[in-house]
């Protein structure tokens, strides 16, 4: 009897656990190296820039055979030249099997992209380290606006791209109280059933 109880708790549990859906987690995109170009007008050559964008675990998207992911904040700086955020839908974009990912708006044809390897198999969802394409990105070029003007790409050079999650960023997703009654319901059928045959 004590035996059929700790396998009726542990059937229970998994059951449970089997219910929780996966959670989607924040994760964070960043791009840093030096640009060329010029912001209202203004020009700049070789500047340090950052661009970081955060978007969800969830929010990948297949857009014909590259992932997109939208940022749900972004943050753009460049040394001597201002910083702010973009003022135009941006994205943090892969192409598997290609090696190449980047930030920008791919709607446009306009940011930095690199290439390296690494990014072959990778799907935007989970944490990456960072990597480097040296000398001149494989894309580059276009407008994006900003919040301190509109910035305008000519180049860019020793550029670097990462992807950050953390597990104590996740927030656990609750199952709603229908399926948790299901799953009682169907475990306590069970037991019944169990029972019964017993004798």
């Amino acid at each position: 009897m004590r035996n059929s109880m700790r396998v009726f708790v542990s059937w229970s549990f998994m059951a449970l656990c089997l219910t929780l859906p996966l959670a989607a987690g924040p994760i964070t995109y960043t791009m840093t190296g030096t640009l060329s170009g010029s912001l209202n007008g203004h020009a700049f050559t070789n500047e340090a820039f950052t661009f970081v964008l955060d978007g969800t675990t969830a929010g990948v998207t297949d857009d014909s055979g590259i992932l997109v992911n939208d940022a749900t904040s972004d943050s753009i700086s460049i040394t001597g030249v201002g910083s702010g955020d973009f003022t135009q839908p941006v994205e943090a974009l892969v192409v598997p099997g290609y090696g190449i990912a980047g930030i920008g708006n791919s709607a446009l044809n306009s940011g930095v992209v690199i290439e390296n390897g690494g990014f072959n198999t990778w799907n935007l969802s989970t944490s990456l380290g960072s990597l480097e394409e040296a000398g001149g990105a494989w894309a580059d070029g276009g407008t994006l606006d900003t919040s301190f003007g509109v910035l305008v790409i000519t180049g860019a050079e020793n550029v670097s791209f990462s992807a950050s999650i953390t597990n104590a960023n996740i927030i656990a997703a609750v199952p709603e109280p229908a399926t948790i009654g299901l799953v009682a319901l169907s475990l306590i059928g069970m037991a019944v059933r169990r029972r019964l045959a017993r004798g």
